[in-house]
């Protein structure tokens, strides 16, 4: 199926993105091509975006279930980072969004707790900015 037509069913019926969100994250940690895993990060993208406002409880708690999973995926995305340059960025990109969420529920602490040494290290080293700013917040 096409990344755009899985994008729109997300955007219609957000409650399909939420089911298939843990699946969505796993399948990106183990895409068989680079393409693929980018491809998928915009899927995930979708469904978070209908997560976005704060206020919300249900959203919170939707990210709190979800954040082991989460760390997981970024920590295998910045070990393993994509050769081309357009699809780090897409990475990069990625993880800002999914950082600015977590400061936004203000679960910056917990998900830097399940990230582990190595991976604050790798995400340090590829991120820079983004993921001191989102350390900086942890308190």
């Amino acid at each position: 199926m096409k990344c755009e037509f899985l994008k729109e069913i997300f955007r219609r019926g957000p409650w399909i993105g939420e089911q298939l969100f843990g699946f969505l994250l796993e399948k990106c940690s183990c895409a068989k091509s680079q393409f693929r895993q980018v491809e998928a990060l915009d899927l995930v993208t979708e469904v978070l975006k209908s997560h976005g406002s704060a206020s919300d409880k249900a959203s919170e708690k939707f990210l709190k279930s979800h954040i082991s999973k989460i760390s997981h995926l970024i920590k295998h995305l910045v070990t393993n980072m994509p050769e081309k340059q357009a699809r780090r960025a897409a990475v990069r990109k990625f993880c800002g969004k999914v950082f600015q969420m977590l400061t936004t529920f203000k679960f910056s602490s917990s998900f830097v707790d399940t990230l582990e040494e190595d991976g604050c290290a790798a995400c340090q080293s590829q991120l820079g900015d983004i993921f001191v700013a989102l350390k900086k917040q942890q308190v």
